[in-house]
């Protein structure tokens, strides 16, 4: 008996736990727990125990799970606080070779908030045994191994959990089933005005649409809420947001959204309409010329800003920013901005289409759009200019990206293609187009001898998953040993967890490649150096041809491309992550 009640009081705690309230702050903070309202402040009693209290006035949303939400999975702990990185010293440093980096890493915020994912512990834990450290080193053995089981389960940490694939998807099921019932609340409310009416009558139906209305936007936000991924949520929150005409709370939820994940173009467009509906004008158009820089080629975001445009009142025509909007349109051909137009014209008034990375997902008036993934996951690297449009990056960060962004200066980040090549598809890198823009390509080394400890250069390394971080370290490259294949090996290269980064000598010239280390199975790998030996097929097909063959698109641009300045630039890929049933 003292066990059937010891197992019902233990089942009690889990959903206790599993169910707790999310509260969204203006800060930016998201705190799972218990809630409590008294005296003006909203009190948060967290799974540790701790109690955390905020002015009721900083709360954005609260959040409550439905009774049947599926507990997640509490083990292992997971690791949110960054562990020391401190690989074994090096020694023969290289003189610092004159690198450009035009991105202010300051302002770069990490897509999640904190570690999501089991690969970033693992590659934490990595570079601990790579320092060498005695101590514990069985205990590090087990929590690297623990780990990747969770790599292997595709298992993502969310307030304090780790949540299964199944539990993903029964949060899908969930938010589909209270959308639903979300949707038919405002089909209520044009169904009941459809009848013959009255004075009595007409008083009592509109009585009725209000209530429908209110019930309707009340299951719009407890549907978003719904949703496991907390980036997603927060997104499905913003939307459910602006169609209660909660603008206010729209613009904090979707200001925080593109800080975190700047390369979605769905939180940009967001961002952008919630901004024009508080007649935020200047802000606006810096959201809708963000948007189309990573839509270029998007009539609908071309006819966003034209439409934004337009709505700027006659004392704001002044302003730098819209004279910057203006310029932007200019850029494309009368003819895309007007087809542009029309089209949103006939479609804007019942549905909309929200861009998601590689594809459009539409939602009719008073719904949400439903994500076709379910979560995003966010990989970085740094790639160089090979000539006027064409960057060199890591092939593996890109390869399955459904968008990438290359960051051009602190604000700025624009779209970029990935070019396929079956010629060098055994070439562990891509190329990167980016149109509308124009760079400095870097200058080659002609470096011929390259005997052991012959050569003296630095690499750049940067963590391979955005949420480990934007910091970019060097690395002191010096010749190891040349295999009779001519491959190079180096004393030192990358730490786990880092993406293939650019070697530069001391004169600021492009050498080559380090090879990258991004996958969390594998131990140890060979220090490669990839030199323009190796990258010479690439760096033919980057140069221009004589005569371009260009695609058209849908929204012609026919402005000068917009010099760029710097030898190394920060790119982030986005994976759209969608599970299934184990």
């Amino acid at each position: 008996m003292k066990r059937i009640v010891f197992l019902i009081l233990a089942v009690c705690l889990c959903a206790a736990i599993s169910l707790a309230d999310v509260v969204y702050l203006s800060d930016g903070r998201e705190i799972e727990g218990t809630v409590t309202k008294a005296d003006g402040k909203v009190h948060i009693k967290q799974a540790d125990g701790k109690t955390v209290t905020v002015p009721a006035g900083d709360v954005l949303y609260i959040t409550s799970p439905s009774a049947d939400t599926p507990p997640a999975e509490t083990t292992p702990p997971a690791e949110t606080t960054p562990t020391p990185e401190t690989p074994a010293p090096v020694s023969d440093k290289p003189s610092q070779p004159p690198v450009e980096l035009p991105t202010d890493l300051g302002k770069i915020a990490t897509p999640q908030g904190s570690l999501s994912m089991p690969e970033s512990t693992v590659f934490k834990l990595l570079r601990r045994k790579l320092a060498g450290t005695a101590a514990g080193s069985d205990s590090l053995e087990r929590r690297i191994k623990q780990y990747r089981g969770l790599v292997h389960d595709r298992k993502r940490l969310s307030t304090g959990k780790w949540l299964s694939q199944a539990h993903y998807l029964r949060r899908r099921e969930l938010f589909m089933k209270a959308l639903k019932e979300a949707e038919e609340e405002f089909r209520q409310v044009s169904s009941s005005g459809s009848s013959s009416s009255t004075k009595a009558s007409d008083a009592k139906k509109e009585k009725e649409q209000k209530g429908h209305i209110v019930a309707g936007r009340r299951k719009l936000q407890k549907a978003a809420g719904m949703w496991a991924d907390p980036l997603l949520r927060t997104f499905l929150l913003a939307v459910a947001a602006y169609e209660s005409e909660e603008y206010l709370r729209s613009v904090a939820l979707f200001k925080r959204l593109v800080k975190r994940a700047p390369s979605i173009p769905a939180f940009q467009q967001g961002h952008a309409m919630a901004l024009m509906k508080r007649k935020s004008y200047d802000n606006a158009l810096v959201a809708h010329m963000n948007l189309l820089r990573l839509c270029p080629d998007s009539s609908e975001a071309l006819a966003m800003l034209s439409q934004a445009i337009n709505e700027v009142p006659g004392n704001r025509i002044e302003t730098r920013t819209f004279k910057q909007a203006k310029k932007m349109l200019a850029r494309y051909s009368t003819s895309s901005r007007s087809n542009g137009t029309s089209r949103r014209r006939t479609r804007t008034s019942r549905r909309r289409n929200w861009m998601f990375p590689g594809r459009k997902v539409t939602a009719r008036e008073h719904s949400l759009p439903v994500p076709p993934m379910d979560r995003f996951s966010f990989y970085q690297a740094i790639a160089v200019p090979v000539s006027e449009h064409i960057l060199l990056v890591d092939r593996k960060i890109v390869a399955d990206a459904e968008q990438v962004g290359v960051w051009i200066d602190a604000g700025t980040m624009v779209f970029a293609k990935v070019k396929t090549s079956r010629r060098n598809k055994d070439l562990p890198f891509a190329m990167l187009e980016v149109t509308g823009y124009k760079f400095t390509p870097v200058e080659i080394s002609q470096t011929a001898e390259m005997g052991t400890g012959g050569l003296f250069a630095t690499a750049l390394g940067i963590n391979c998953l955005a949420e480990m971080g934007p910091k970019v370290r060097t690395v002191p490259v010096k010749a190891k040993s040349i295999s009779s294949e001519g491959k190079i090996e180096v004393s030192v290269g990358l730490w786990p967890g880092e993406s293939a980064g650019p070697v530069f000598d001391s004169k600021g010239k492009f050498v080559g490649f380090l090879a990258g280390k991004t996958d969390p199975n594998s131990d140890k790998s060979p220090n490669l150096l990839y030199t323009q030996k190796d990258l010479e097929g690439l760096l033919k097909r980057a140069k221009p041809k004589k005569k371009r063959s260009s695609k058209t698109s849908r929204s012609k641009r026919k402005a000068k491309p917009r010099a760029v300045k710097g030898n190394s630039f920060i790119i982030q890929a986005v994976i759209c992550e969608r599970f299934e049933e184990e």
